[in-house]
């Protein structure tokens, strides 16, 4: 990880175990960014006739200039990290060197943890107008929340708010502050905690306790991302990399083919089916989303506890014949059943080859209250609404239809009196991969 010092504003490489505490930067991009190249040459650390050699040239922006708004910007993180204490700084623009591929492929796939380890994010909010306001000024009253509602109702309107790579960027940190254009300090990430979650739509529990994120079902986590956008049709999946637990390579020019491959990470680790609840307006299609944008309506969303499944869930896999799902195939719970299964040493698979139309049920459902800890009566409460999808057969293979609604599954198998008899195997074809 490549950190540079507050003190003396040099470069300095450090591996995981050498690693010193630092403070980290959020921001959005704009002109005149900086990037690492650009920072070595200001740095006369690369001579004037290197920089026209074709390689550099196309890693560094046009000339780069000490008064450009992103040495500017380098400058201030370090002032005011120096001042809060910290010795060292990150920063993506200019500690990244993006002429290696490789160095960028990791730089993105350990970016969450870097936020992670980072003894504060500093939020530079460009776009926030100098506030003039101190938390003490927020906690007078009535004055306090005249100049509080002043300074959220410009935060509001802030790009930073709808760009892909902030989320985890504000989700991470153990301790994150946020700044106006001028490096005013504004408020702390807590401390505004439930404003941010009326900006965002993230329920505050996950903006103050970052540990709470390991209980948020993939539905939810996605539908965070819903309404952002990033520049690379790309970043849209790799953005959501570290939020997920996930590290794969990166294809820069594969377009949402990434989300796609994301989604595929992660049904091959987890057991959550909430990754297929999702709605959208096309049809008939495959049931990985598109995009993100697909489960903003899925943000309630949550799987039931273990014991409310009403058989092994069988992991899905990508074949040459299309995502493989497998429905439990359950049968009337008699003597004469029980006798035949228990003969059996597995269960078996079956495939119906008149069957025109299936429901795909879903170990998940809606939730009415998301603000507050997940809880064995929330996952009771997903198992009462659980939803499905709905399957068409297309020739040989199958895709998803009406995918602008997500139905409750059939109620009458949660009564309970049935009992696994095998699985339905069923082959759906995924465009776009």
């Amino acid at each position: 990880m490549r950190l540079i010092s507050t003190v003396t504003g040099e470069f300095e490489w450090y591996g995981d175990a050498q690693r010193p505490k630092y403070a980290i930067l959020s921001h959005t991009w704009g002109e005149g960014e900086i990037l690492y190249q650009d920072y070595l040459y200001l740095r006369n650390e690369i001579a004037g006739d290197e920089i026209k050699t074709k390689v550099l040239a196309a890693f560094m922006s046009k000339v780069p200039r000490r008064d450009s708004p992103g040495y500017l910007k380098i400058q201030a993180l370090c002032e005011v990290a120096r001042a809060r204490g910290h010795q060292w700084v990150w920063i993506d623009t200019c500690c990244i060197d993006r002429s290696s591929s490789a160095e960028l492929s990791g730089a993105i796939n350990s970016m969450w943890n870097w936020y992670w380890n980072a003894e504060e994010c500093l939020v530079y909010l460009v776009d926030v107008p100098e506030c003039h306001v101190t938390k003490s000024h927020l906690e007078k009253w009535p004055s306090g929340k005249r100049l509080r509602d002043e300074t959220l109702q410009k935060m509001r309107k802030s790009r930073w708010f709808t760009r892909g790579w902030t989320l985890q960027e504000m989700l991470a940190p153990a301790r994150l502050t946020y700044y106006d254009t001028n490096w005013n300090m504004i408020a702390s990430r807590t401390y505004l905690a439930n404003e941010v979650s009326d900006i965002t739509k993230i329920p505050a529990i996950y903006l103050t306790d970052r540990n709470q994120l390991k209980e948020a079902s993939i539905a939810m986590k996605m539908s965070w991302m819903a309404y952002r956008q990033t520049t690379l049709e790309e970043d849209m999946g790799y953005s959501l990399l570290g939020l997920f637990d996930i590290s794969m390579p990166l294809v820069y020019g594969e377009g949402r083919k990434a989300f796609m491959r994301l989604q595929l990470e992660l049904l091959s680790k987890s057991s959550d089916d909430s990754i297929l609840a999702w709605t959208a307006n096309v049809e008939p299609t495959g049931l990985l989303a598109r995009s993100p944008t697909a489960f903003a309506d899925s943000g309630h969303i949550i799987p039931p506890g273990f014991e409310n499944r009403s058989a092994p869930q069988l992991p899905s896999m990508m074949t040459n014949m299309g995502l493989q799902v497998r429905i439990p195939k359950l049968q009337q719970d008699t003597v004469a059943s029980k006798l035949m299964n228990s003969s059996r040493l597995m269960f078996q698979m079956f495939m119906d080859n008149q069957q025109l139309e299936a429901e795909l049920p879903l170990a998940c459902g809606r939730i009415r209250d998301v603000s507050q800890p997940i809880t064995h009566a929330s996952r009771q409460e997903a198992y009462e609404n659980s939803l499905c999808v709905r399957l068409k057969r297309i020739g040989s293979r199958w895709r998803r239809y009406d995918c602008h609604e997500l139905p409750t599954a059939d109620g009458s198998l949660r009564a309970g009196g049935f009992i696994l008899a095998g699985y339905m195997v069923y082959y759906v074809e995924q465009p776009g991969l």
